[in-house]
């Protein structure tokens, strides 16, 4: 099978970019699109690709397809005659991402084996988030979770489940996290109990969780689980829930 060539035209309309002109960047189909440094704070990036067809009479694009939700691609339809340009739309959103990123974006056309496999790549810059953006649960004190309820799902008698959270110190000071879990179900959950996060500090905290026997299927188990901040109980409390197979 004859090789497909793609020469990409990329053009970068992010806002922060208008006063220096639009950029060009040309590539092949195995050349990564660099886009450079991408700043999060500036938000959604979005840019075209133009693809020469130099392979057949005529190309029909139906469908551009991406891995990651963070990015998207919408390709114009319509026959694509040899020397003109399939032309695809991306935007990709770099929030909570940093450092290198790669990403492909997949062109597939009616009556065609043809599949064209686009890359671009760059480097984010992230940005500080306040707290509240991806921490939303208040526990009282300057502490916050990313969680309220941990939700195992469907789970048989024995079953096990993993969940990360996120939360964080918003205080000048430091802050130890203890959990008390429901004495009834408490060997059901292990955790590390006892971390400090320095002041503005945050963290992940990791809860194994294992389905107990007694329940009926379909049962619905939910319990407490007590929130000390530097020994203090806090008035909210975490649920762990999970649903009897």
């Amino acid at each position: 099978m004859k090789k497909l060539t793609v020469i990409i035209i990329l053009a970068l309309l992010v806002a922060s970019c208008s006063e220096g002109g639009v950029r060009e960047i040309q590539t092949s189909e195995n050349t990564e699109a660099d886009l450079g440094t991408i700043k999060e704070e500036d938000g959604i990036v979005e840019f075209v690709l133009l693809c020469k067809n130099e392979v057949a009479d005529t190309l029909r694009p139906v469908q551009a397809y991406t891995a990651c939700l963070c990015t998207e691609a919408s390709v114009e339809q319509g026959p694509v005659a040899r020397g003109e340009n399939v032309k695809v739309h991306i935007s990709y959103n770099p929030a909570y991402k940093k450092g290198i990123i790669m990403e492909e974006v997949g062109i597939r056309f009616i009556g065609s084996n043809y599949n064209m496999s686009l890359i671009f790549k760059g480097v984010v810059e992230p940005c500080e988030h306040p707290v509240q953006a991806d921490h939303p649960y208040d526990y009282g004190e300057g502490l916050y979770f990313s969680h309220e309820t941990l939700h195992y799902g469907n789970l048989p008698e024995g079953g096990k489940g993993d969940i990360y959270i996120r939360y964080a110190n918003d205080t000048s000071d430091s802050l130890q996290l203890n959990f008390v879990p429901d004495p009834e179900y408490a060997s059901s959950l292990s955790f590390v109990d006892g971390k400090v996060l320095p002041p503005q500090g945050r963290d992940t905290l990791h809860f194994k969780f294992t389905m107990p026997g007694g329940l009926q299927p379909l049962d619905t188990l939910l319990f407490p689980v007590k929130v000390l901040r530097n020994g203090e109980i806090s008035e909210k409390v975490l649920n762990i829930k999970s649903i009897a197979e």
